[in-house]
């Protein structure tokens, strides 16, 4: 196939600016070749200089549309290794553990195959936002996009309309990494505007290759009901990683003295039977 004169022009001129500009640096003349290779790197440096910056500018724009974050600081690989070195690690704690793991070390695999679902289910204070979190962090420091919010707060946002409700969604379409927290908060089931909200958030992230993660307390039995049908045909189309927590909250009580014993029973008389037949 013959090349158009002018594009050959072109770059003939474009290689003889680059001669002239590695002469001007001390660098003898180079080969054709050699030319093409230093321009390709120097390319490619600036692209990636530019991929970082398009980056950086899209999670500034993801935190002005969000206002505040709801990633605890604390969610951190750190946090979660401290649960690790813990005497008696739990069982599914360690399961989970292993899932962040694949998730972070296949960044970028995980995106050409179509993205990946993360399903942390389960009780309450076992961990799913500190591994939710983790991975979110993960995403950051590597210089990817990503969103963690609460779905209640997401909700609110999207329904408000406008302009930044349609900004907040595309972000939600495209970020890198999508971590919606709370989804059926207290075991109860999305309202059908919610259900199809959610439905509507994981086909088009599917369909842009976007991986997600949803925490919620409801565990596997009643999960699907209560997001709904389509949404969870839609998780169906992802690769999915199930992990599901169950057993005492690793919460501190709320009421506790400073050695860590509960003080909730304090001034309540438990009744005896002479008691209850007074």
């Amino acid at each position: 196939m013959s090349r158009d004169p002018k594009s050959v022009q072109s770059q003939l001129k474009s290689m003889q600016m680059w001669q002239q500009r590695m002469q001007h640096r001390g660098v003898k003349s180079l080969s054709g070749q050699a030319l093409q290779d230093s321009i390709a790197r120097e390319d490619a440096q600036r692209f990636a200089t530019l991929k970082r910056e398009r980056q950086q500018q899209t999670q500034k724009s993801i935190q002005a549309t969000l206002t505040s974050s709801d990633v605890n600081p604390a969610w951190t690989m750190e946090a979660v290794q401290g649960f690790l070195h813990q005497p008696h690690p739990d069982a599914d704690f360690l399961a989970a553990f292993r899932v962040l793991n694949i998730c972070c070390e296949n960044i970028s695999e995980h995106q050409k195959s179509g993205g990946v679902c993360w399903m942390l289910l389960g009780a309450y204070g076992r961990g799913k936002s500190t591994l939710a979190g983790a991975l979110y962090h993960e995403y950051i420091r590597r210089q990817y996009s990503a969103i963690m919010i609460q779905w209640p707060k997401l909700v609110r946002h999207v329904w408000s309309g406008g302009e930044p409700s349609k900004k907040l969604l595309e972000q939600i379409y495209h970020v890198d990494l999508l971590v919606l927290d709370e989804v059926g908060y207290d075991q109860r089931n999305l309202r059908d505007q919610e259900q199809a909200l959610l439905s509507t958030i994981i086909r088009n992230r599917k369909s842009n290759c976007r991986s997600l993660v949803i925490c919620s307390n409801h565990f596997p039995r009643t999960f699907e009901e209560a997001i709904g049908r389509p949404s969870a045909q839609g998780l169906r189309d992802y690769q999915t990683y199930p992990s599901v927590f169950e057993g005492k909250s690793h919460r501190q009580e709320l009421f506790t003295d400073l050695d860590g014993n509960s003080v909730a029973d304090v001034g309540f008389a438990v009744p005896t039977p002479d008691d209850m037949f007074k």
